[in-house]
This record gives structure tokens, C-alpha cells and sequence, in this order.
């Protein structure tokens, strides 16, 4: 995955505070699957039992390095609490399958979505339907453009 973006933009997100309201909706004391985890800028603001970061960057924050336009969920332990995926899903060649690979891996599931039309991406009712197809949406949230979605198998 190429997403050109730098160690430094991964240090210092924008996206901060997008991982601070996802870490206020999880339920304390759990396993956390972070995908795309970049510098696992979500440990600030929560405190997992077990915690793994899987981001296509290798940098030290980084426990698995892999490439989540692969066959990634083969390289994974299953049974997580949570499989975190905040901002990665713009970034993904084909998010239907990326949310296929992932179905065993987690009790629920948070992914994040920000529509920028300029960029050609889509808005939240196309991924909303794409989320339907394996997942209950439990809860939205909005957060400026975005939304956060916690979800369940269905």
C-alpha cells in the first residue's frame, strides 16, 4: 500500500482526536486489533489489555508490518475484542474485500470514514452499504465530515 505519507505526519496526525472519541466508545479493559494503526496514536487515549498495531509503515510503534491490500487477516491472531480501523479504509484498493478479510478477527469492530469528494471517494451512504453487507451498524458517530461506526458481525 502506497499512501505516501510521511513518519512525521504519522507522529503528529490530524487524526488525533478522531482516536480519542473512538477510545471514549470502547468499553475499558479490552483486546485492541489496530489496522492502519500508524504510530499507535490511539495508546494515548486508551489502555488495551493486548494491543497490536498493523500498519504497511515500518516504523518502531508498529508491532506487524503488512500490507492490508493483501491477504493480511492470514498473518493475524484472531479473537480480539476490537479490530480499530480509523482511517484506513480511504486508503485500501478495495474496501469490500479488505471488510471480508477481517470478519474473524475481532468481537466488534470500529471503522471510520471521511468522504472528500475532491478526491473522488464516496460518501457515507455508499460505504454504509458496503459495511451492511457483513456488519450491523451498532452506533454512528459524527465527528466534522467524518463518521465513526461501531459494528458487529452480522
Amino acid at each position: 500500500m502506497d499512501l505516501c505519507i510521511s513518519e512525521l505526519h504519522l507522529r503528529r496526525p490530524p487524526w488525533r482526536l478522531r482516536n480519542k472519541v473512538i477510545a471514549e466508545n470502547l468499553l475499558p479493559n479490552k483486546s485492541v486489533l489496530d489496522l492502519g494503526g500508524g504510530a499507535a496514536n490511539l495508546l494515548k487515549y486508551y489502555s488495551p489489555t493486548d494491543y497490536m498495531c498493523v500498519d504497511g509503515m515500518d516504523i518502531p510503534e508498529v508491532d506487524k508490518v503488512i500490507d492490508l491490500n493483501t491477504d493480511y487477516q492470514n498473518e493475524l491472531t484472531n479473537n480480539w475484542d476490537y479490530a480499530v480501523n480509523s482511517g484506513i479504509l480511504e486508503f485500501v484498493a478495495n474496501v469490500e474485500l479488505y471488510l471480508d478479510r477481517q470478519k474473524s478477527l475481532a468481537k466488534e469492530y470500529i471503522f471510520t470514514w471521511h468522504p472528500d469528494k475532491l478526491m473522488g471517494k464516496q460518501g457515507h451512504d455508499w460505504i454504509q452499504e458496503i459495511i451492511k453487507k457483513n456488519y450491523s451498524i451498532e452506533k454512528s458517530i459524527s465527528w466534522g465530515p467524518q463518521k465513526i461506526y461501531r459494528c458487529l458481525l452480522k
